[in-house]
């Protein structure tokens, strides 16, 4: 179909209005633009993008001034899992043939020039090479351990899980800490606040290479808040925003604070006092985890609560005992005997136990010097494993008793999925919590299926790379992330050009010459000559036809562009007419109706009940059916009353049939006949009363509309 005559108009039009410096200032320096769109019948649509040529002279593309890093995502996406592979091996493509571009340009035009729609890949990495291996990886539909595949189209909350007291490294930050301005400057404003609490530097400690001192509780708590808020400082700043927060031990403090239940100083001031007042407790006591569930445990704690108790309730069969070191020795003895696992964890105090009553009380008192404000973003309690009131996290006393209570983190992680949440994010410096998550909600672990957990670090790998790699495990998961922020400066020139969108196209029009046939014959010689033939009219090959006619060419010549245009309509009707619905009428196969019994049978006449004396037409029926005792003549009324006379007409023999005057011509009932509805209510009325015998409908001056025979 041809494109909208005004097509041409408005573009034009649109091409003056760039022109027009007063209506269509340039912006920043970019290049001015105008869209143009064209409407027409049966959705007939044109769409055109106009931009000003750029001026001579504008630099290529180039890196990033002082990127983050090396490590960058390349982000793609598209309506269909087919139309996101098409989209990849496009931008392989696109990329491959342009050595130019280099990875830093590619992510940032990648993450901020183009729609992320509901199908998502996102491929991470240092080395052009090994990005565009990735890349090509998801083109294919196969996996690959640098790209994280998914959609966006389950749908759920976000919870982050702030890490506790045994997650801590040396080191942990100084690579983002160094790459990113927000987490240093988080990072050194909880410092300045835990430095004077603690009489030391603690970045030096955790920047150090002394691990016995970071290991020390004194230091190593309040050096997983600082780290902790930082990395949720840095997150927020990207736009990661959790629905709700949740943290082991010391990492609900840190939940805690990020959600405003203290100022900085406040809560600083109540992680410090926390490590030194349990760093000053007595050295001693066993803490052991052990392959159990707390039903099993509690028995043999029973009697007992002076010495040990549960410190923490990691998964279904994940149990924390902690407290006196023989008692704990003993249970954990027990269940080696069953085969289990007990495993001793190094610790310097057996936290969340009896042991840890001495300080209590002055932990007390620094929690009630403390001004407490509502929390913005809801959090899950260690103590309850619930969803914790408002009031609850702004009352000293929970947080003594957080101390004292074990962990319920398996119920937080339940009550979070029964929250709704269903993409899990660990803040802390490995993926510790991220295992034990996994367990409280899945049978299988390594199953892959169900809720989205995801590490922001790990011990074992580059902090930037690991955590752009948890960012794109969350993106391609439909959680919303500024990634301009997150690759650090956005580039000096214009973004790279990028390949257009992989449409995945259906046509709607007509193939040129497409008709739609019923079957297909064998093709004769005739037929090819005609192919042959028909094709020199539509090129229009005046030699080719006045060989083929023996027509002169001056002759033939004029004819020619007359016949091709011909020959195209009536291909362009037959298309169309072979798609149309048609209307045929055929006749019904019906079984030849069986002879009645010569002696017994009879046949009902129903005539309408307008019939005033004997007629010409019922008077010959009557007799080609056998005669005046061989046939029954009824009145047709309503359905009631006519079911009754033709049960009374067949009670003293059977029915042959029953026969129906839908109209009768040159009587004088003509134009009074049986009419549709009274002809149903004679079949309703037949089966009624029981009568046997087939149904036919008499009429008269019909109009064939079939076989004449």
């Amino acid at each position: 179909m041809d494109e909208p005559s005004s097509q041409v108009d408005w573009s034009a039009g649109a091409v003056e209005l760039l022109t027009q410096e007063r209506e269509w200032p340039a912006l920043e320096g970019r290049p001015r633009r105008a869209a143009v769109s064209a409407f027409g019948l049966s959705g007939t649509n044109a769409h055109v993008v106009l931009e000003e040529p750029l001026s001579v002279g504008t630099p290529e593309p180039t890196a990033p001034p002082n990127p983050p890093s090396a490590t960058v995502p390349w982000l793609v996406s598209g309506r269909s899992e087919e139309a996101l592979h098409a989209q990849a091996a496009r931008l392989v493509e696109h990329i491959e043939s342009r050595p130019e571009l280099s990875p830093a340009v590619v992510a940032h035009a990648l993450a901020t020039s183009r729609s992320a729609f509901e199908y998502r890949a996102a491929v991470v990495g240092a080395d052009r090479e090994d990005l565009l291996a990735a890349l090509k990886a998801v083109g294919r539909g196969r996996p690959s351990p640098v790209a994280a595949v998914g959609t966006t189209t389950s749908e759920g909350d976000l919870a982050c899980l702030f890490a506790g007291q045994g997650s801590q490294r040396l080191g942990m930050g100084r690579e983002l800490y160094d790459a990113f301005t927000v987490f240093a400057e988080a990072f050194d404003a909880v410092c300045a606040h835990l430095d004077n609490e603690l009489r030391r530097s603690l970045k030096e400690i955790v920047f150090g290479d002394d691990e016995e001192v970071l290991n020390r509780t004194e230091f190593t708590q309040p050096a997983l808040f600082a780290f902790e808020v930082a990395l949720f400082r840095l997150l927020e700043s990207w736009g990661v925003r959790p629905d709700v927060l949740a943290g082991h031990s010391v990492g609900e403090l840190a939940a805690a604070y990020v959600a405003g239940v203290w100022s900085l100083e406040d809560a600083c001031r109540l992680v410090a006092a926390r490590g030194r007042l349990m760093q000053a407790l007595p050295e001693g006591g066993a803490m052991v985890a052990l392959q159990a569930s707390e039903e099993e445990v509690l028995p043999l704690l029973a009697g007992r609560e002076a010495e040990a108790g549960i410190a923490a309730l990691n998964g279904p069969q994940s149990v924390v005992i902690s407290g006196d070191e023989a008692c704990v020795s003993e249970i954990a003895a027990h269940f080696r005997g069953l085969g289990r696992r007990a495993t001793p964890l190094r610790v310097s105090h057996a936290f969340h136990s009896p042991l840890m009553e001495p300080m209590l009380h002055d932990f007390l008192r620094v929690a009630e010097s403390l001004t407490y404000h509502r929390p913005q973003i809801p959090v899950v309690s260690d103590v309850t494993g619930a969803l914790a009131d408002p009031g609850e996290l702004c009352a000293a006393g929970y947080w003594v008793a957080q101390v004292r209570q074990p962990v319920r983190f398996a119920d937080n992680v339940r009550r979070l999925h029964e929250q709704g949440v269903t993409r899990y994010l660990e803040l802390g410096a490995d993926g510790t919590l991220t295992a034990l998550a996994r367990t409280c909600l899945s049978d299988d672990p390594a199953a892959g299926t169900g809720p989205l957990f995801v590490p922001a670090l790990r011990k074992d790998s580059p902090e930037v790379a690991a955590l752009y790699g948890a960012l794109a495990r969350l993106h391609v998961h439909g959680v919303d992330v500024d990634w301009s922020p997150a690759l650090g400066a956005a580039p000096a020139t214009r973004a790279a050009d990028l390949p257009t969108y992989a449409f995945q196209h259906e046509r709607y029009w007509l193939d040129h010459g497409t008709a739609v046939t019923a079957g297909k014959t064998a093709r004769t010689a005739a037929d090819t000559a005609d192919d042959r033939f028909w094709e020199a009219v539509e090129c229009e090959d005046v030699d080719a036809l006045t060989q083929t006619l023996g027509i002169a060419p001056e002759d033939i010549g004029a004819v020619v562009p007359a016949l091709a245009s011909w020959r195209k309509r009536q291909q362009q009707e037959t298309a169309v007419e072979s798609l149309s619905y048609e209307v045929v009428w055929k006749p019904a196969a019906v079984e030849a109706a069986a002879a009645p019994d010569a002696t017994d049978a009879c046949w009902l006449l129903v005539l309408p009940d307008a019939l005033d004396g004997p007629d010409p037409a019922v008077v010959a029926v009557t007799a080609a059916l056998g005669g005046p005792d061989r046939v029954t003549t009824v009145i047709a009324t309503d359905r009631a009353a006519l079911a009754g006379r033709l049960r009374d007409a067949a009670a003293d023999r059977p029915v042959g049939g029953v026969l129906a005057f839908a109209g009768l011509a040159g009587s004088d009932t003509e134009g009074l006949p049986l009419g549709p509805a009274t002809v149903a209510a004679v079949l309703q009325a037949v089966g009624d009363a029981g009568v046997g015998g087939r149904v036919w409908v008499l009429t008269c001056g019909g109009v064939s509309v079939g076989r004449s025979d």
